[in-house]
């Protein structure tokens, strides 16, 4: 997402939940619904733009210096 490419993600609550709308969601065991997945969100350039923006809006979100900013706060949390 961070590099401005549609993204495909299995379709687990973990994801869904991190990533909302801003992915395409698909069945990793389920040939089908791959291929069918593709053609709805990356054959058609107008949903692949809408995707590639909202990736780009969620990755805004998330960065390791972030990351590594909270984990000190718990870690400060913890041993105090």
């Amino acid at each position: 997402m961070s590099f401005g490419y549609p993204t495909i993600c299995s379709n687990i609550d973990i994801f869904k939940g991190t990533f909302k709308n801003s992915c395409c969601y698909i069945n990793p065991n389920n040939t089908n619904d791959i291929s069918q997945k593709y053609v709805k969100h990356f054959k058609i350039q107008k949903k692949t733009k809408i995707m590639i923006k909202k990736g780009l809006l969620k990755t805004k979100k998330y960065s390791w210096n972030k990351c590594a900013q909270e984990t000190i706060e718990i870690y400060k949390k913890v041993l105090n």
